[in-house]
């Protein structure tokens, strides 16, 4: 079975090892690389068991939304922090008055709340498996409604000109969202194109030419 899996970004790369070799990540060692623009590479190094009880669900669980509860706390805001486990994710919702606005087309606020906890997350529990999102009043929900009806409203655009469309610069998170709401027509591609962590998502018909 193959250890080397190629997708359109490393979201998308993980997912497809956890799917073929039916691993939690938190049972694998991974080592992420960026193959060109528009492909990125996720090798697995190594698989190992670990404890998926429901205990330790509700200890990681805990320790999170206390974190999460703590850095909020340190910054002058009070929140409200929940967590629940979906597949492999522990979503955090945190609510509150006077939050600041996390989603942005400049920038990775959010993600770069996510990275966070998730960097406290692998060094208080070194065997972990799932991976951390986070949602503001809201707001990453909302995020998703509006890509969505972004993405297909330049599909109808590409489908009356029969030409392509740029997207604004979009985080890892952003850029799936728009993948998944157009993956089900065959005769469209999406591709991620630019570099770092803020990349453009070009959308166009199988039979166009995709332009620099």
């Amino acid at each position: 079975m193959s250890s080397v899996f190629v997708a359109r970004d490393a979201y998308e790369a993980v997912s497809k090892a956890c799917q073929s070799l039916n691993l939690p990540i938190g049972q694998m060692k991974l080592q992420i690389q960026d193959l060109n623009e528009h492909e990125v590479q996720a090798e697995v190094l190594e698989t190992y068991a670990t404890d998926r009880s429901e205990d330790l669900y509700a200890k990681q669980r805990d320790a999170v939304v206390a974190q999460a509860q703590s850095l909020f706390s340190a910054l002058g805001y009070r929140v409200q922090v929940n967590a629940h486990i979906s597949d492999l994710n522990l979503v955090v919702d945190i609510e509150g008055e006077d939050l600041p606005d996390l989603h942005g087309s400049s920038n990775d606020k959010l993600g770069d709340l996510q990275y966070v906890l998730m960097r406290y997350y692998y060094a208080a529990f070194p065997h972990a498996f799932l991976d951390i999102k986070c949602d503001i009043n809201g707001s990453r929900q909302n995020r998703e409604k509006v890509l969505t009806e972004m993405a297909l409203a330049a599909a109808e655009k590409i489908k009356g000109e029969g030409d392509f469309v740029v997207l604004e610069p979009m985080n890892s998170f952003e850029r799936r969202v728009v993948h998944m709401a157009l993956q089900d027509n065959p005769q469209l591609k999406t591709v991620s194109e630019g570099h770092g962590s803020m990349k453009k998502v070009k959308i166009f018909w199988q039979t166009a030419e995709v332009s620099s």
